[in-house]
């Protein structure tokens, strides 16, 4: 089952010195801000650890990502064009704390079967974070990577849905832009590693490896959802 396409903005934050101090800084003073603005329907932090011990250099100090939902893209224009839009813009980029990079996104969600016939709950266990870029074919791969990769995925015993962001960035296009991330949701932090070191882990990271052609980081996520829930899936 595939959720209703989600429209987000979406901060990446790199380099931060506290992070911590930063999280607090933003929950505190910047969420605010956008959870009272019309049209937003909800604030994602997902703070990342390592996954891998190879990371990309232009990925590997990636430690925050943040995302804000809208009811739709004429929200987020108006917002933006708006004064408000432009004092919570002055905001972010203020920021002393580390590197933001500011990316629009759509974000489409993946069910497995264990989720839609009520054997798993859609709890908070654990997920890993993959972020893409430099890829030369993005339709191309993120078309393979839902068609192929996500259903082998979403078969598996104590997954319980995947995330599949596109990205398009907010300001002047570069070429190590953040392209696509994939969140994947599993019930337990077990079901993860027996994953990885099962033949179906090990099939899943084959179909990676053949199709990937650009750089992909690796991580695992903690989410703090800063609105009900039932807001975003």
């Amino acid at each position: 089952m595939i959720h209703q396409p989600e429209i987000k903005t979406v901060e990446i934050y790199s380099g931060i010195s506290h992070l911590e101090t930063f999280e607090k800084y933003y929950k505190n003073e910047i969420a605010p801000k956008f959870l009272s603005t019309n049209g937003v329907k909800g604030v994602r932090l997902n703070q990342l650890q390592h996954a891998a011990e190879q990371q990309p250099a232009e990925l590997r100090d990636i430690q925050l990502i943040a995302e804000t939902f809208y009811e739709s893209f004429d929200h987020v224009r108006s917002l933006f064009a708006s004064s408000r839009g432009k004092q919570l813009s002055q905001l972010l980029a203020d920021n002393k704390h580390g590197k933001l990079a500011s990316y629009l996104g759509t974000e489409k969600t993946f069910y497995s079967k264990g989720y839609m016939n009520g054997s798993i709950k859609d709890i908070a266990g654990i997920k890993t974070v993959g972020i893409y870029n430099r890829v030369t074919n993005l339709a191309k791969f993120e078309e393979y990577y839902t068609s192929e990769i996500t259903p082998r995925f979403l078969q598996t015993d104590g997954v319980i849905k995947m995330r599949v962001t596109m990205l398009q960035s907010a300001g002047v296009q570069r070429s190590d832009d953040i392209q696509l991330i994939i969140q994947t949701f599993y019930d337990s932090p077990s079901t993860l590693k027996r994953l990885v070191s099962s033949p179906i882990g090990q099939e899943i990271s084959q179909l990676i490896a053949n199709n990937q052609n650009g750089q992909l980081g690796a991580f695992i996520g903690v989410e703090q959802v800063l609105l009900p829930r039932k807001c975003i899936s």
